[in-house]
């Protein structure tokens, strides 16, 4: 069970960067509603 993947090793904190891209996505859209 022990697996390291190599894309964690590259990324370690690669949820935290998919979270980021989706709260950037987020933020665009909340300019565009409330600009």
């Amino acid at each position: 069970m022990e697996r390291y993947d190599p894309a964690i090793q590259s990324c370690p904190f690669g949820l935290l960067c998919g979270m980021s891209l989706t709260a950037l996505a987020l933020f665009v859209m909340a300019l565009l509603l409330f600009g």
